[in-house]
């Protein structure tokens, strides 16, 4: 009888890959996503007197992702999706005395925001103080914030919820 080698394979294997091993990497990347989506909506108010709170979420399913930065902000919305022309009467006053008063405003301002610009600006208040019974608003350009920061978010969303996969595949043991 000769003699002879024996060996012996032991075969590595990667634990079992779970939902959870995907999703949480996917969820923290989009929890990240979310608040840089939020300091660009932060940045259309920030030299507004007006202060704006947005609210973020992000829920996730297992074949879809939403990711919202909301606000209910009234003049955010005028100033984002613009107002038709439109009257502008004086409010009746409180009180004993229920006369109608008249409108007074400073004209000749500049605005703050401007179509199709992400970012505030400091504007100017109007210098001629103007009395009027009523005034005929030509209606403010929608500024179009909400539509462009989707547009530019759209883009890069795929690509780092892809890097988020990938990370979380390599580190379960299944990645190359």
């Amino acid at each position: 009888m000769g003699s002879g080698s024996v060996l012996l394979f032991k075969a590595i294997t990667p634990r079992r890959l779970t939902a959870k091993d995907i999703l949480g990497p996917i969820e923290d990347e989009c929890q990240s996503i979310s608040k840089d989506i939020l300091l660009d909506f932060e940045l259309t108010v920030a030299t507004w007197k007006t202060k704006v709170k947005f609210i973020r979420e992000v829920t996730i399913g297992y074949t879809w992702i939403i990711i919202s930065v909301i606000t209910e902000n009234e003049i955010y919305g005028w100033v984002d999706q613009g107002t038709p022309a439109h009257l502008i009467s004086p409010r009746s006053r409180r009180g004993p005395k229920k006369a109608a008063s008249m409108l007074a405003f400073m004209a000749g301002g500049t605005p703050k925001t401007i179509p199709g610009r992400l970012v505030s600006g400091y504007g100017s208040p109007g210098t001629d103080l103007v009395f009027a019974s009523e005034v005929h608003h030509p209606g403010t350009e929608p500024r179009k914030f909400s539509e462009m920061i989707a547009k530019d978010w759209q883009k890069k969303i795929a690509s780092r919820a892809q890097k988020a996969i990938d990370r979380s595949v390599k580190e379960s043991g299944y990645g190359v």
